[in-house]
Formats: C-alpha cells, sequence, structure tokens
C-alpha cells in the first residue's frame, strides 16, 4: 500500500477533490439510499394493511387466509427441510436376497473355496456315520466269535482319531474363510467411509458409524460363521438320521414328509420374526452409540448447565427401545426351540416305537436293530 493523503481532519476535509470528501460522500448516498428504500418498505406495508382490511370489511377473508396458509406452508417446508438434514437409518424388510450369501461367499475366497470347505463338512458328517456303524457291529458281537477285541478297538481309534483330524480341518477353513471374508468386508467399509464426502458425515450420525464397525464387525468376525457352522452341520446330521431311520425302519418314512411340512412351517413363522427382530435390534442400537459418544463430548457443557438428569433419562429411554427389540428376539429363539424339542421327541419316539414293533416280528434288517 502506499499514503494517498496525509494531514489532519480539517485540513483533508477542506482539501478540494480530496479522498476523505469522496468517502464521506459516499457515505452520505447510502444512508440517504437506505432511508428511501425503508420509507418504501413501510408505505407497502401500510397498503397491504388497508386492502387486508377492505377485504375483511367486504367479508371475504380470503386474503388473510391465503397469507395464513402460505405461512403454513412454508413452516411445514422448514421444518421438513430441518428433519431431512439427518437421514432416517435405513431398514429392509422381507427375505434375506441370495445375494447377499454370494457377497459373504465371495469376499471369503469364492465358490470352489466354499466347496472344499463343504467336502469336508461332508466327510466329517461321513466319518462320525461310520465309527457310530462300527460300534453297532462291535456290540453285536458281544461273544467275539467273528474276531477279536483289539480288531475292533483298534479299528474304532481309528475312526476317532480320523474323526478328530476331519473336525479339526473343517473349523480350521472355516474359521480362516470366515476371517478372510470379515477382513474384505471390513476393508470394504473402510474405504467407503475415508472416501466419503462431508455430506455423509453431516447427514450420518456418528453412533451409525460406530455401529456399522462395531456391533455389524463382530458379527461378521464371530456370529456369522459360527451359524455357517451351526446350519451346514445340522442340516448333514439331520440328512444321515433321517436316512438311517428310513433304512432299518421303512415306515417310518412314510411320516418324513408331513414332520417335514411341520418343521418348515414352524421354522417359517419364526424367520419372519427373528428377521425383523433383530434389524430392529440393529436399527436401535445406532442412538445408543450416538448418545453415548455425543454425551462423551459434551459432559463439560452438560454438567455446566445441571442436564445431567435429562441426558441419563434420555440414554436409558434408548437403551430401553433397544433391549425391547433384543428381549424379542430372544424370546423368539426360545420358542423355536420348544418346538423343534417337541418335533424331536416325537421323532425319537416314532422311532423306537417302530424299531421296537421291528425287533418283536423278527423282521429287522441286518446288524442294525
Amino acid at each position: 500500500g502506499r499514503v494517498i493523503e496525509q494531514g489532519t481532519f480539517e485540513e483533508l476535509n477542506a482539501a478540494e477533490g480530496g479522498e476523505v470528501q469522496r468517502l464521506l460522500e459516499e457515505l452520505r448516498e447510502s444512508e440517504m439510499h437506505e432511508e428511501e428504500e425503508r420509507q418504501n418498505a413501510v408505505a407497502a406495508v401500510d397498503a397491504d394493511s388497508r386492502v387486508g382490511a377492505d377485504a375483511q370489511t367486504d367479508g371475504g377473508g380470503e386474503l388473510s387466509r391465503s397469507k395464513e396458509e402460505h405461512s403454513t406452508k412454508d413452516d411445514t417446508k422448514l421444518k421438513t427441510e430441518g428433519k431431512a438434514l439427518i437421514t432416517t437409518e435405513e431398514r429392509n424388510v422381507g427375505a434375506v436376497k441370495f445375494a447377499v450369501y454370494k457377497k459373504y461367499i465371495k469376499a471369503g475366497g469364492g465358490y470352489l473355496i466354499f466347496t472344499l470347505i463343504y467336502s469336508v463338512f461332508i466327510m466329517t458328517t461321513g466319518v462320525g456315520l461310520m465309527n457310530n456303524i462300527w460300534v453297532t457291529l462291535w456290540t453285536s458281537d458281544a461273544t467275539y466269535q467273528r474276531h477279536s477285541m483289539a480288531f475292533y478297538l483298534g479299528f474304532y481309534f481309528l475312526t476317532a482319531v480320523l474323526l478328530g483330524v476331519v473336525t479339526f480341518l473343517r473349523s480350521f477353513l472355516l474359521a480362516r474363510f470366515g476371517v478372510k471374508a470379515s477382513t474384505k468386508l471390513h476393508n470394504g467399509i473402510l474405504s467407503s467411509v475415508l472416501r466419503a464426502p462431508m455430506s455423509f458425515f453431516d447427514t450420518t450420525p456418528t453412533g451409525r458409524i460406530l455401529s456399522r464397525f462395531s456391533k455389524d464387525v463382530h458379527s461378521i468376525d464371530e456370529e456369522l460363521s459360527e451359524y455357517f457352522d451351526f446350519f451346514l452341520m445340522c442340516s448333514l446330521a439331520i440328512l444321515v438320521s433321517m436316512g438311517t431311520i428310513s433304512f432299518v425302519t421303512p415306515r417310518f418314512a412314510l411320516l418324513i414328509p408331513p414332520l417335514g411340512f411341520l418343521y418348515f412351517r414352524v421354522l417359517n413363522y419364526f424367520r419372519d420374526v427373528s428377521r425383523e427382530t433383530k434389524r430392529l435390534e440393529s436399527v436401535s442400537r445406532s442412538p445408543v452409540y450416538a448418545q453415548f459418544s455425543e454425551t462423551l463430548g459434551g459432559l463439560s457443557t452438560i454438567r455446566a448447565y445441571g442436564q445431567s438428569p435429562r441426558f441419563l433419562m434420555d440414554f436409558l429411554s434408548k437403551l430401553d427401545s433397544n433391549t425391547r427389540a433384543y428381549y424379542c428376539n430372544k424370546t423368539a429363539d426360545r420358542w423355536l426351540s420348544l418346538r423343534l424339542e417337541m418335533i424331536g421327541s416325537l421323532v425319537a419316539g416314532l422311532a423306537g416305537v417302530f424299531s421296537s414293533l421291528l425287533v418283536a416280528t423278527g423282521s429287522a434288517k441286518g446288524q442294525f436293530a
């Protein structure tokens, strides 16, 4: 910069065409312009008031209603825009699509690796069945007329060791598959969050992000692989059990269709409840994390204004909402467990009755009676 003029205020104000005179003149013109605008605005308001009074005097009142409706619409629009700042957490409805399972399988290593793991599950079930068959043959030769005790004991030892090996291999491969899938899915979520624009963090509560990286990732890490193990092993065990019972007692095969219909009817009824309560529990968990993190961030301010009880009650209310969904889910689990145990007891009872009839009539098949 540079010095344009120099001197006292009186000297600079008296100088013709000086910079100080120019600034003062612009200031006076600006003040005059603002005064004119103010007077025009007052005149316009007076005119509107007279028009409204005339319209009300005539009995119409339409202008007043129009202004009120316009004002109400503006208020509603402002409120709607204010609520839209924070996006509502999405909650899917209906059955889980097969594409979700495909994505998990691809993240874990692909279809080839999953086929290998499933083959090991089949081997485990087969070795377990072979072990049971060998025990049956052993007990049918109680006097050791066909073979010696060492022979039966040695083969039983081999099948037990083989069962332990394939069981370890099954658990190891499935755990490795689950860790790989979890790592890939976690890295995908982390990459999306790190590359998200600032508008994402303005419209997404912190608790929702924390919920994804805590409980949801924990479910992928531990629960999902355990559920896969339970589903694959139980489905194969049920097939083997039903096949064995039907082989020994063919009459039992006639009861498999109605029992299967009853089982799937109960299971589908449970799946609808369990699926939605799980989703409700996940959606209601995000506000709990958000409330906790925001309370920690503003703890000094909350204590300064004496609002600790209000924040505590708000947190407990959100925690109760989350607990209600969790309690409903566990109640549905107990409901299913009771009915499945009843069906299992029915299967075991019918199998015992038919086996007893076969033994009594002397028509048992081979050594499996």
